[in-house]
């Protein structure tokens, strides 16, 4: 049990990350144009 939750928190910080990078780019977009 103990590695299912382990896996499900890397599975979240990662997917927290993705939504950092993809946030970051969308503003990047936004300045640019």
């Amino acid at each position: 049990m103990r590695d299912i939750e382990i896996g499900i928190g890397c599975l979240s910080s990662i997917s927290k990350q993705v939504w950092n990078i993809r946030l970051a780019v969308y503003f990047f977009l936004q300045d640019f144009t």
